[in-house]
C-alpha cells in the first residue's frame, strides 16, 4: 500500500507540472495568434486603404476628363473609354499622358460688389 501512495504522489506532481505546462503553452499560443491577427489586421487595414485611394483616383480622374478641355470630342471619348474599361491603371495613365493632352477652361470670377449703402 505504501508503494501505490508513492505513486500517486509523484503521479499527482508530474500531473501539475504537466498542467501548468500546457497552460504556458495555451497562453503562448493565445500571445502568437493575438500578434498574427494583428498583422493580418494591419495588412487588411492597409489593403482597404489602398482600395479606397485607388477608386478616389478613378472617380477624380473621370470628373477631370468631363471638366478638361481636349482639341476634339473623340480625344474626350477615347479617355473616357481608357478611364472605364482599364480601372485604375487607365486613371494612371490619364494622369501622367492625358492631363497634358487638355487645358482647364478659365472662369473669370466676377468683381467683387460695394457694400450696400443705407
Amino acid at each position: 500500500m505504501g508503494a501505490s501512495a508513492g505513486n500517486m504522489c509523484s503521479g499527482g506532481t508530474l500531473s501539475v507540472h504537466t498542467e501548468v505546462h500546457f497552460a504556458t503553452m495555451e497562453a503562448i499560443g493565445a500571445l502568437i495568434g493575438l500578434l498574427s491577427f494583428g498583422a493580418f489586421g494591419v495588412l487588411w487595414l492597409l489593403m482597404f486603404a489602398f482600395i479606397i485611394a485607388v477608386m478616389v483616383l478613378w472617380v477624380w480622374m473621370l470628373v477631370d476628363v468631363g471638366r478638361r478641355q481636349f482639341t476634339d470630342d473623340n480625344t474626350r471619348l477615347m479617355w473616357v473609354l481608357i478611364i472605364v474599361l482599364a480601372g485604375w491603371i487607365g486613371a494612371i495613365i490619364y494622369y501622367f499622358v492625358g492631363r497634358k493632352q487638355g487645358y482647364m477652361p478659365v472662369t473669370e470670377a466676377s468683381p467683387p460688389q460695394p457694400p450696400a449703402v443705407q
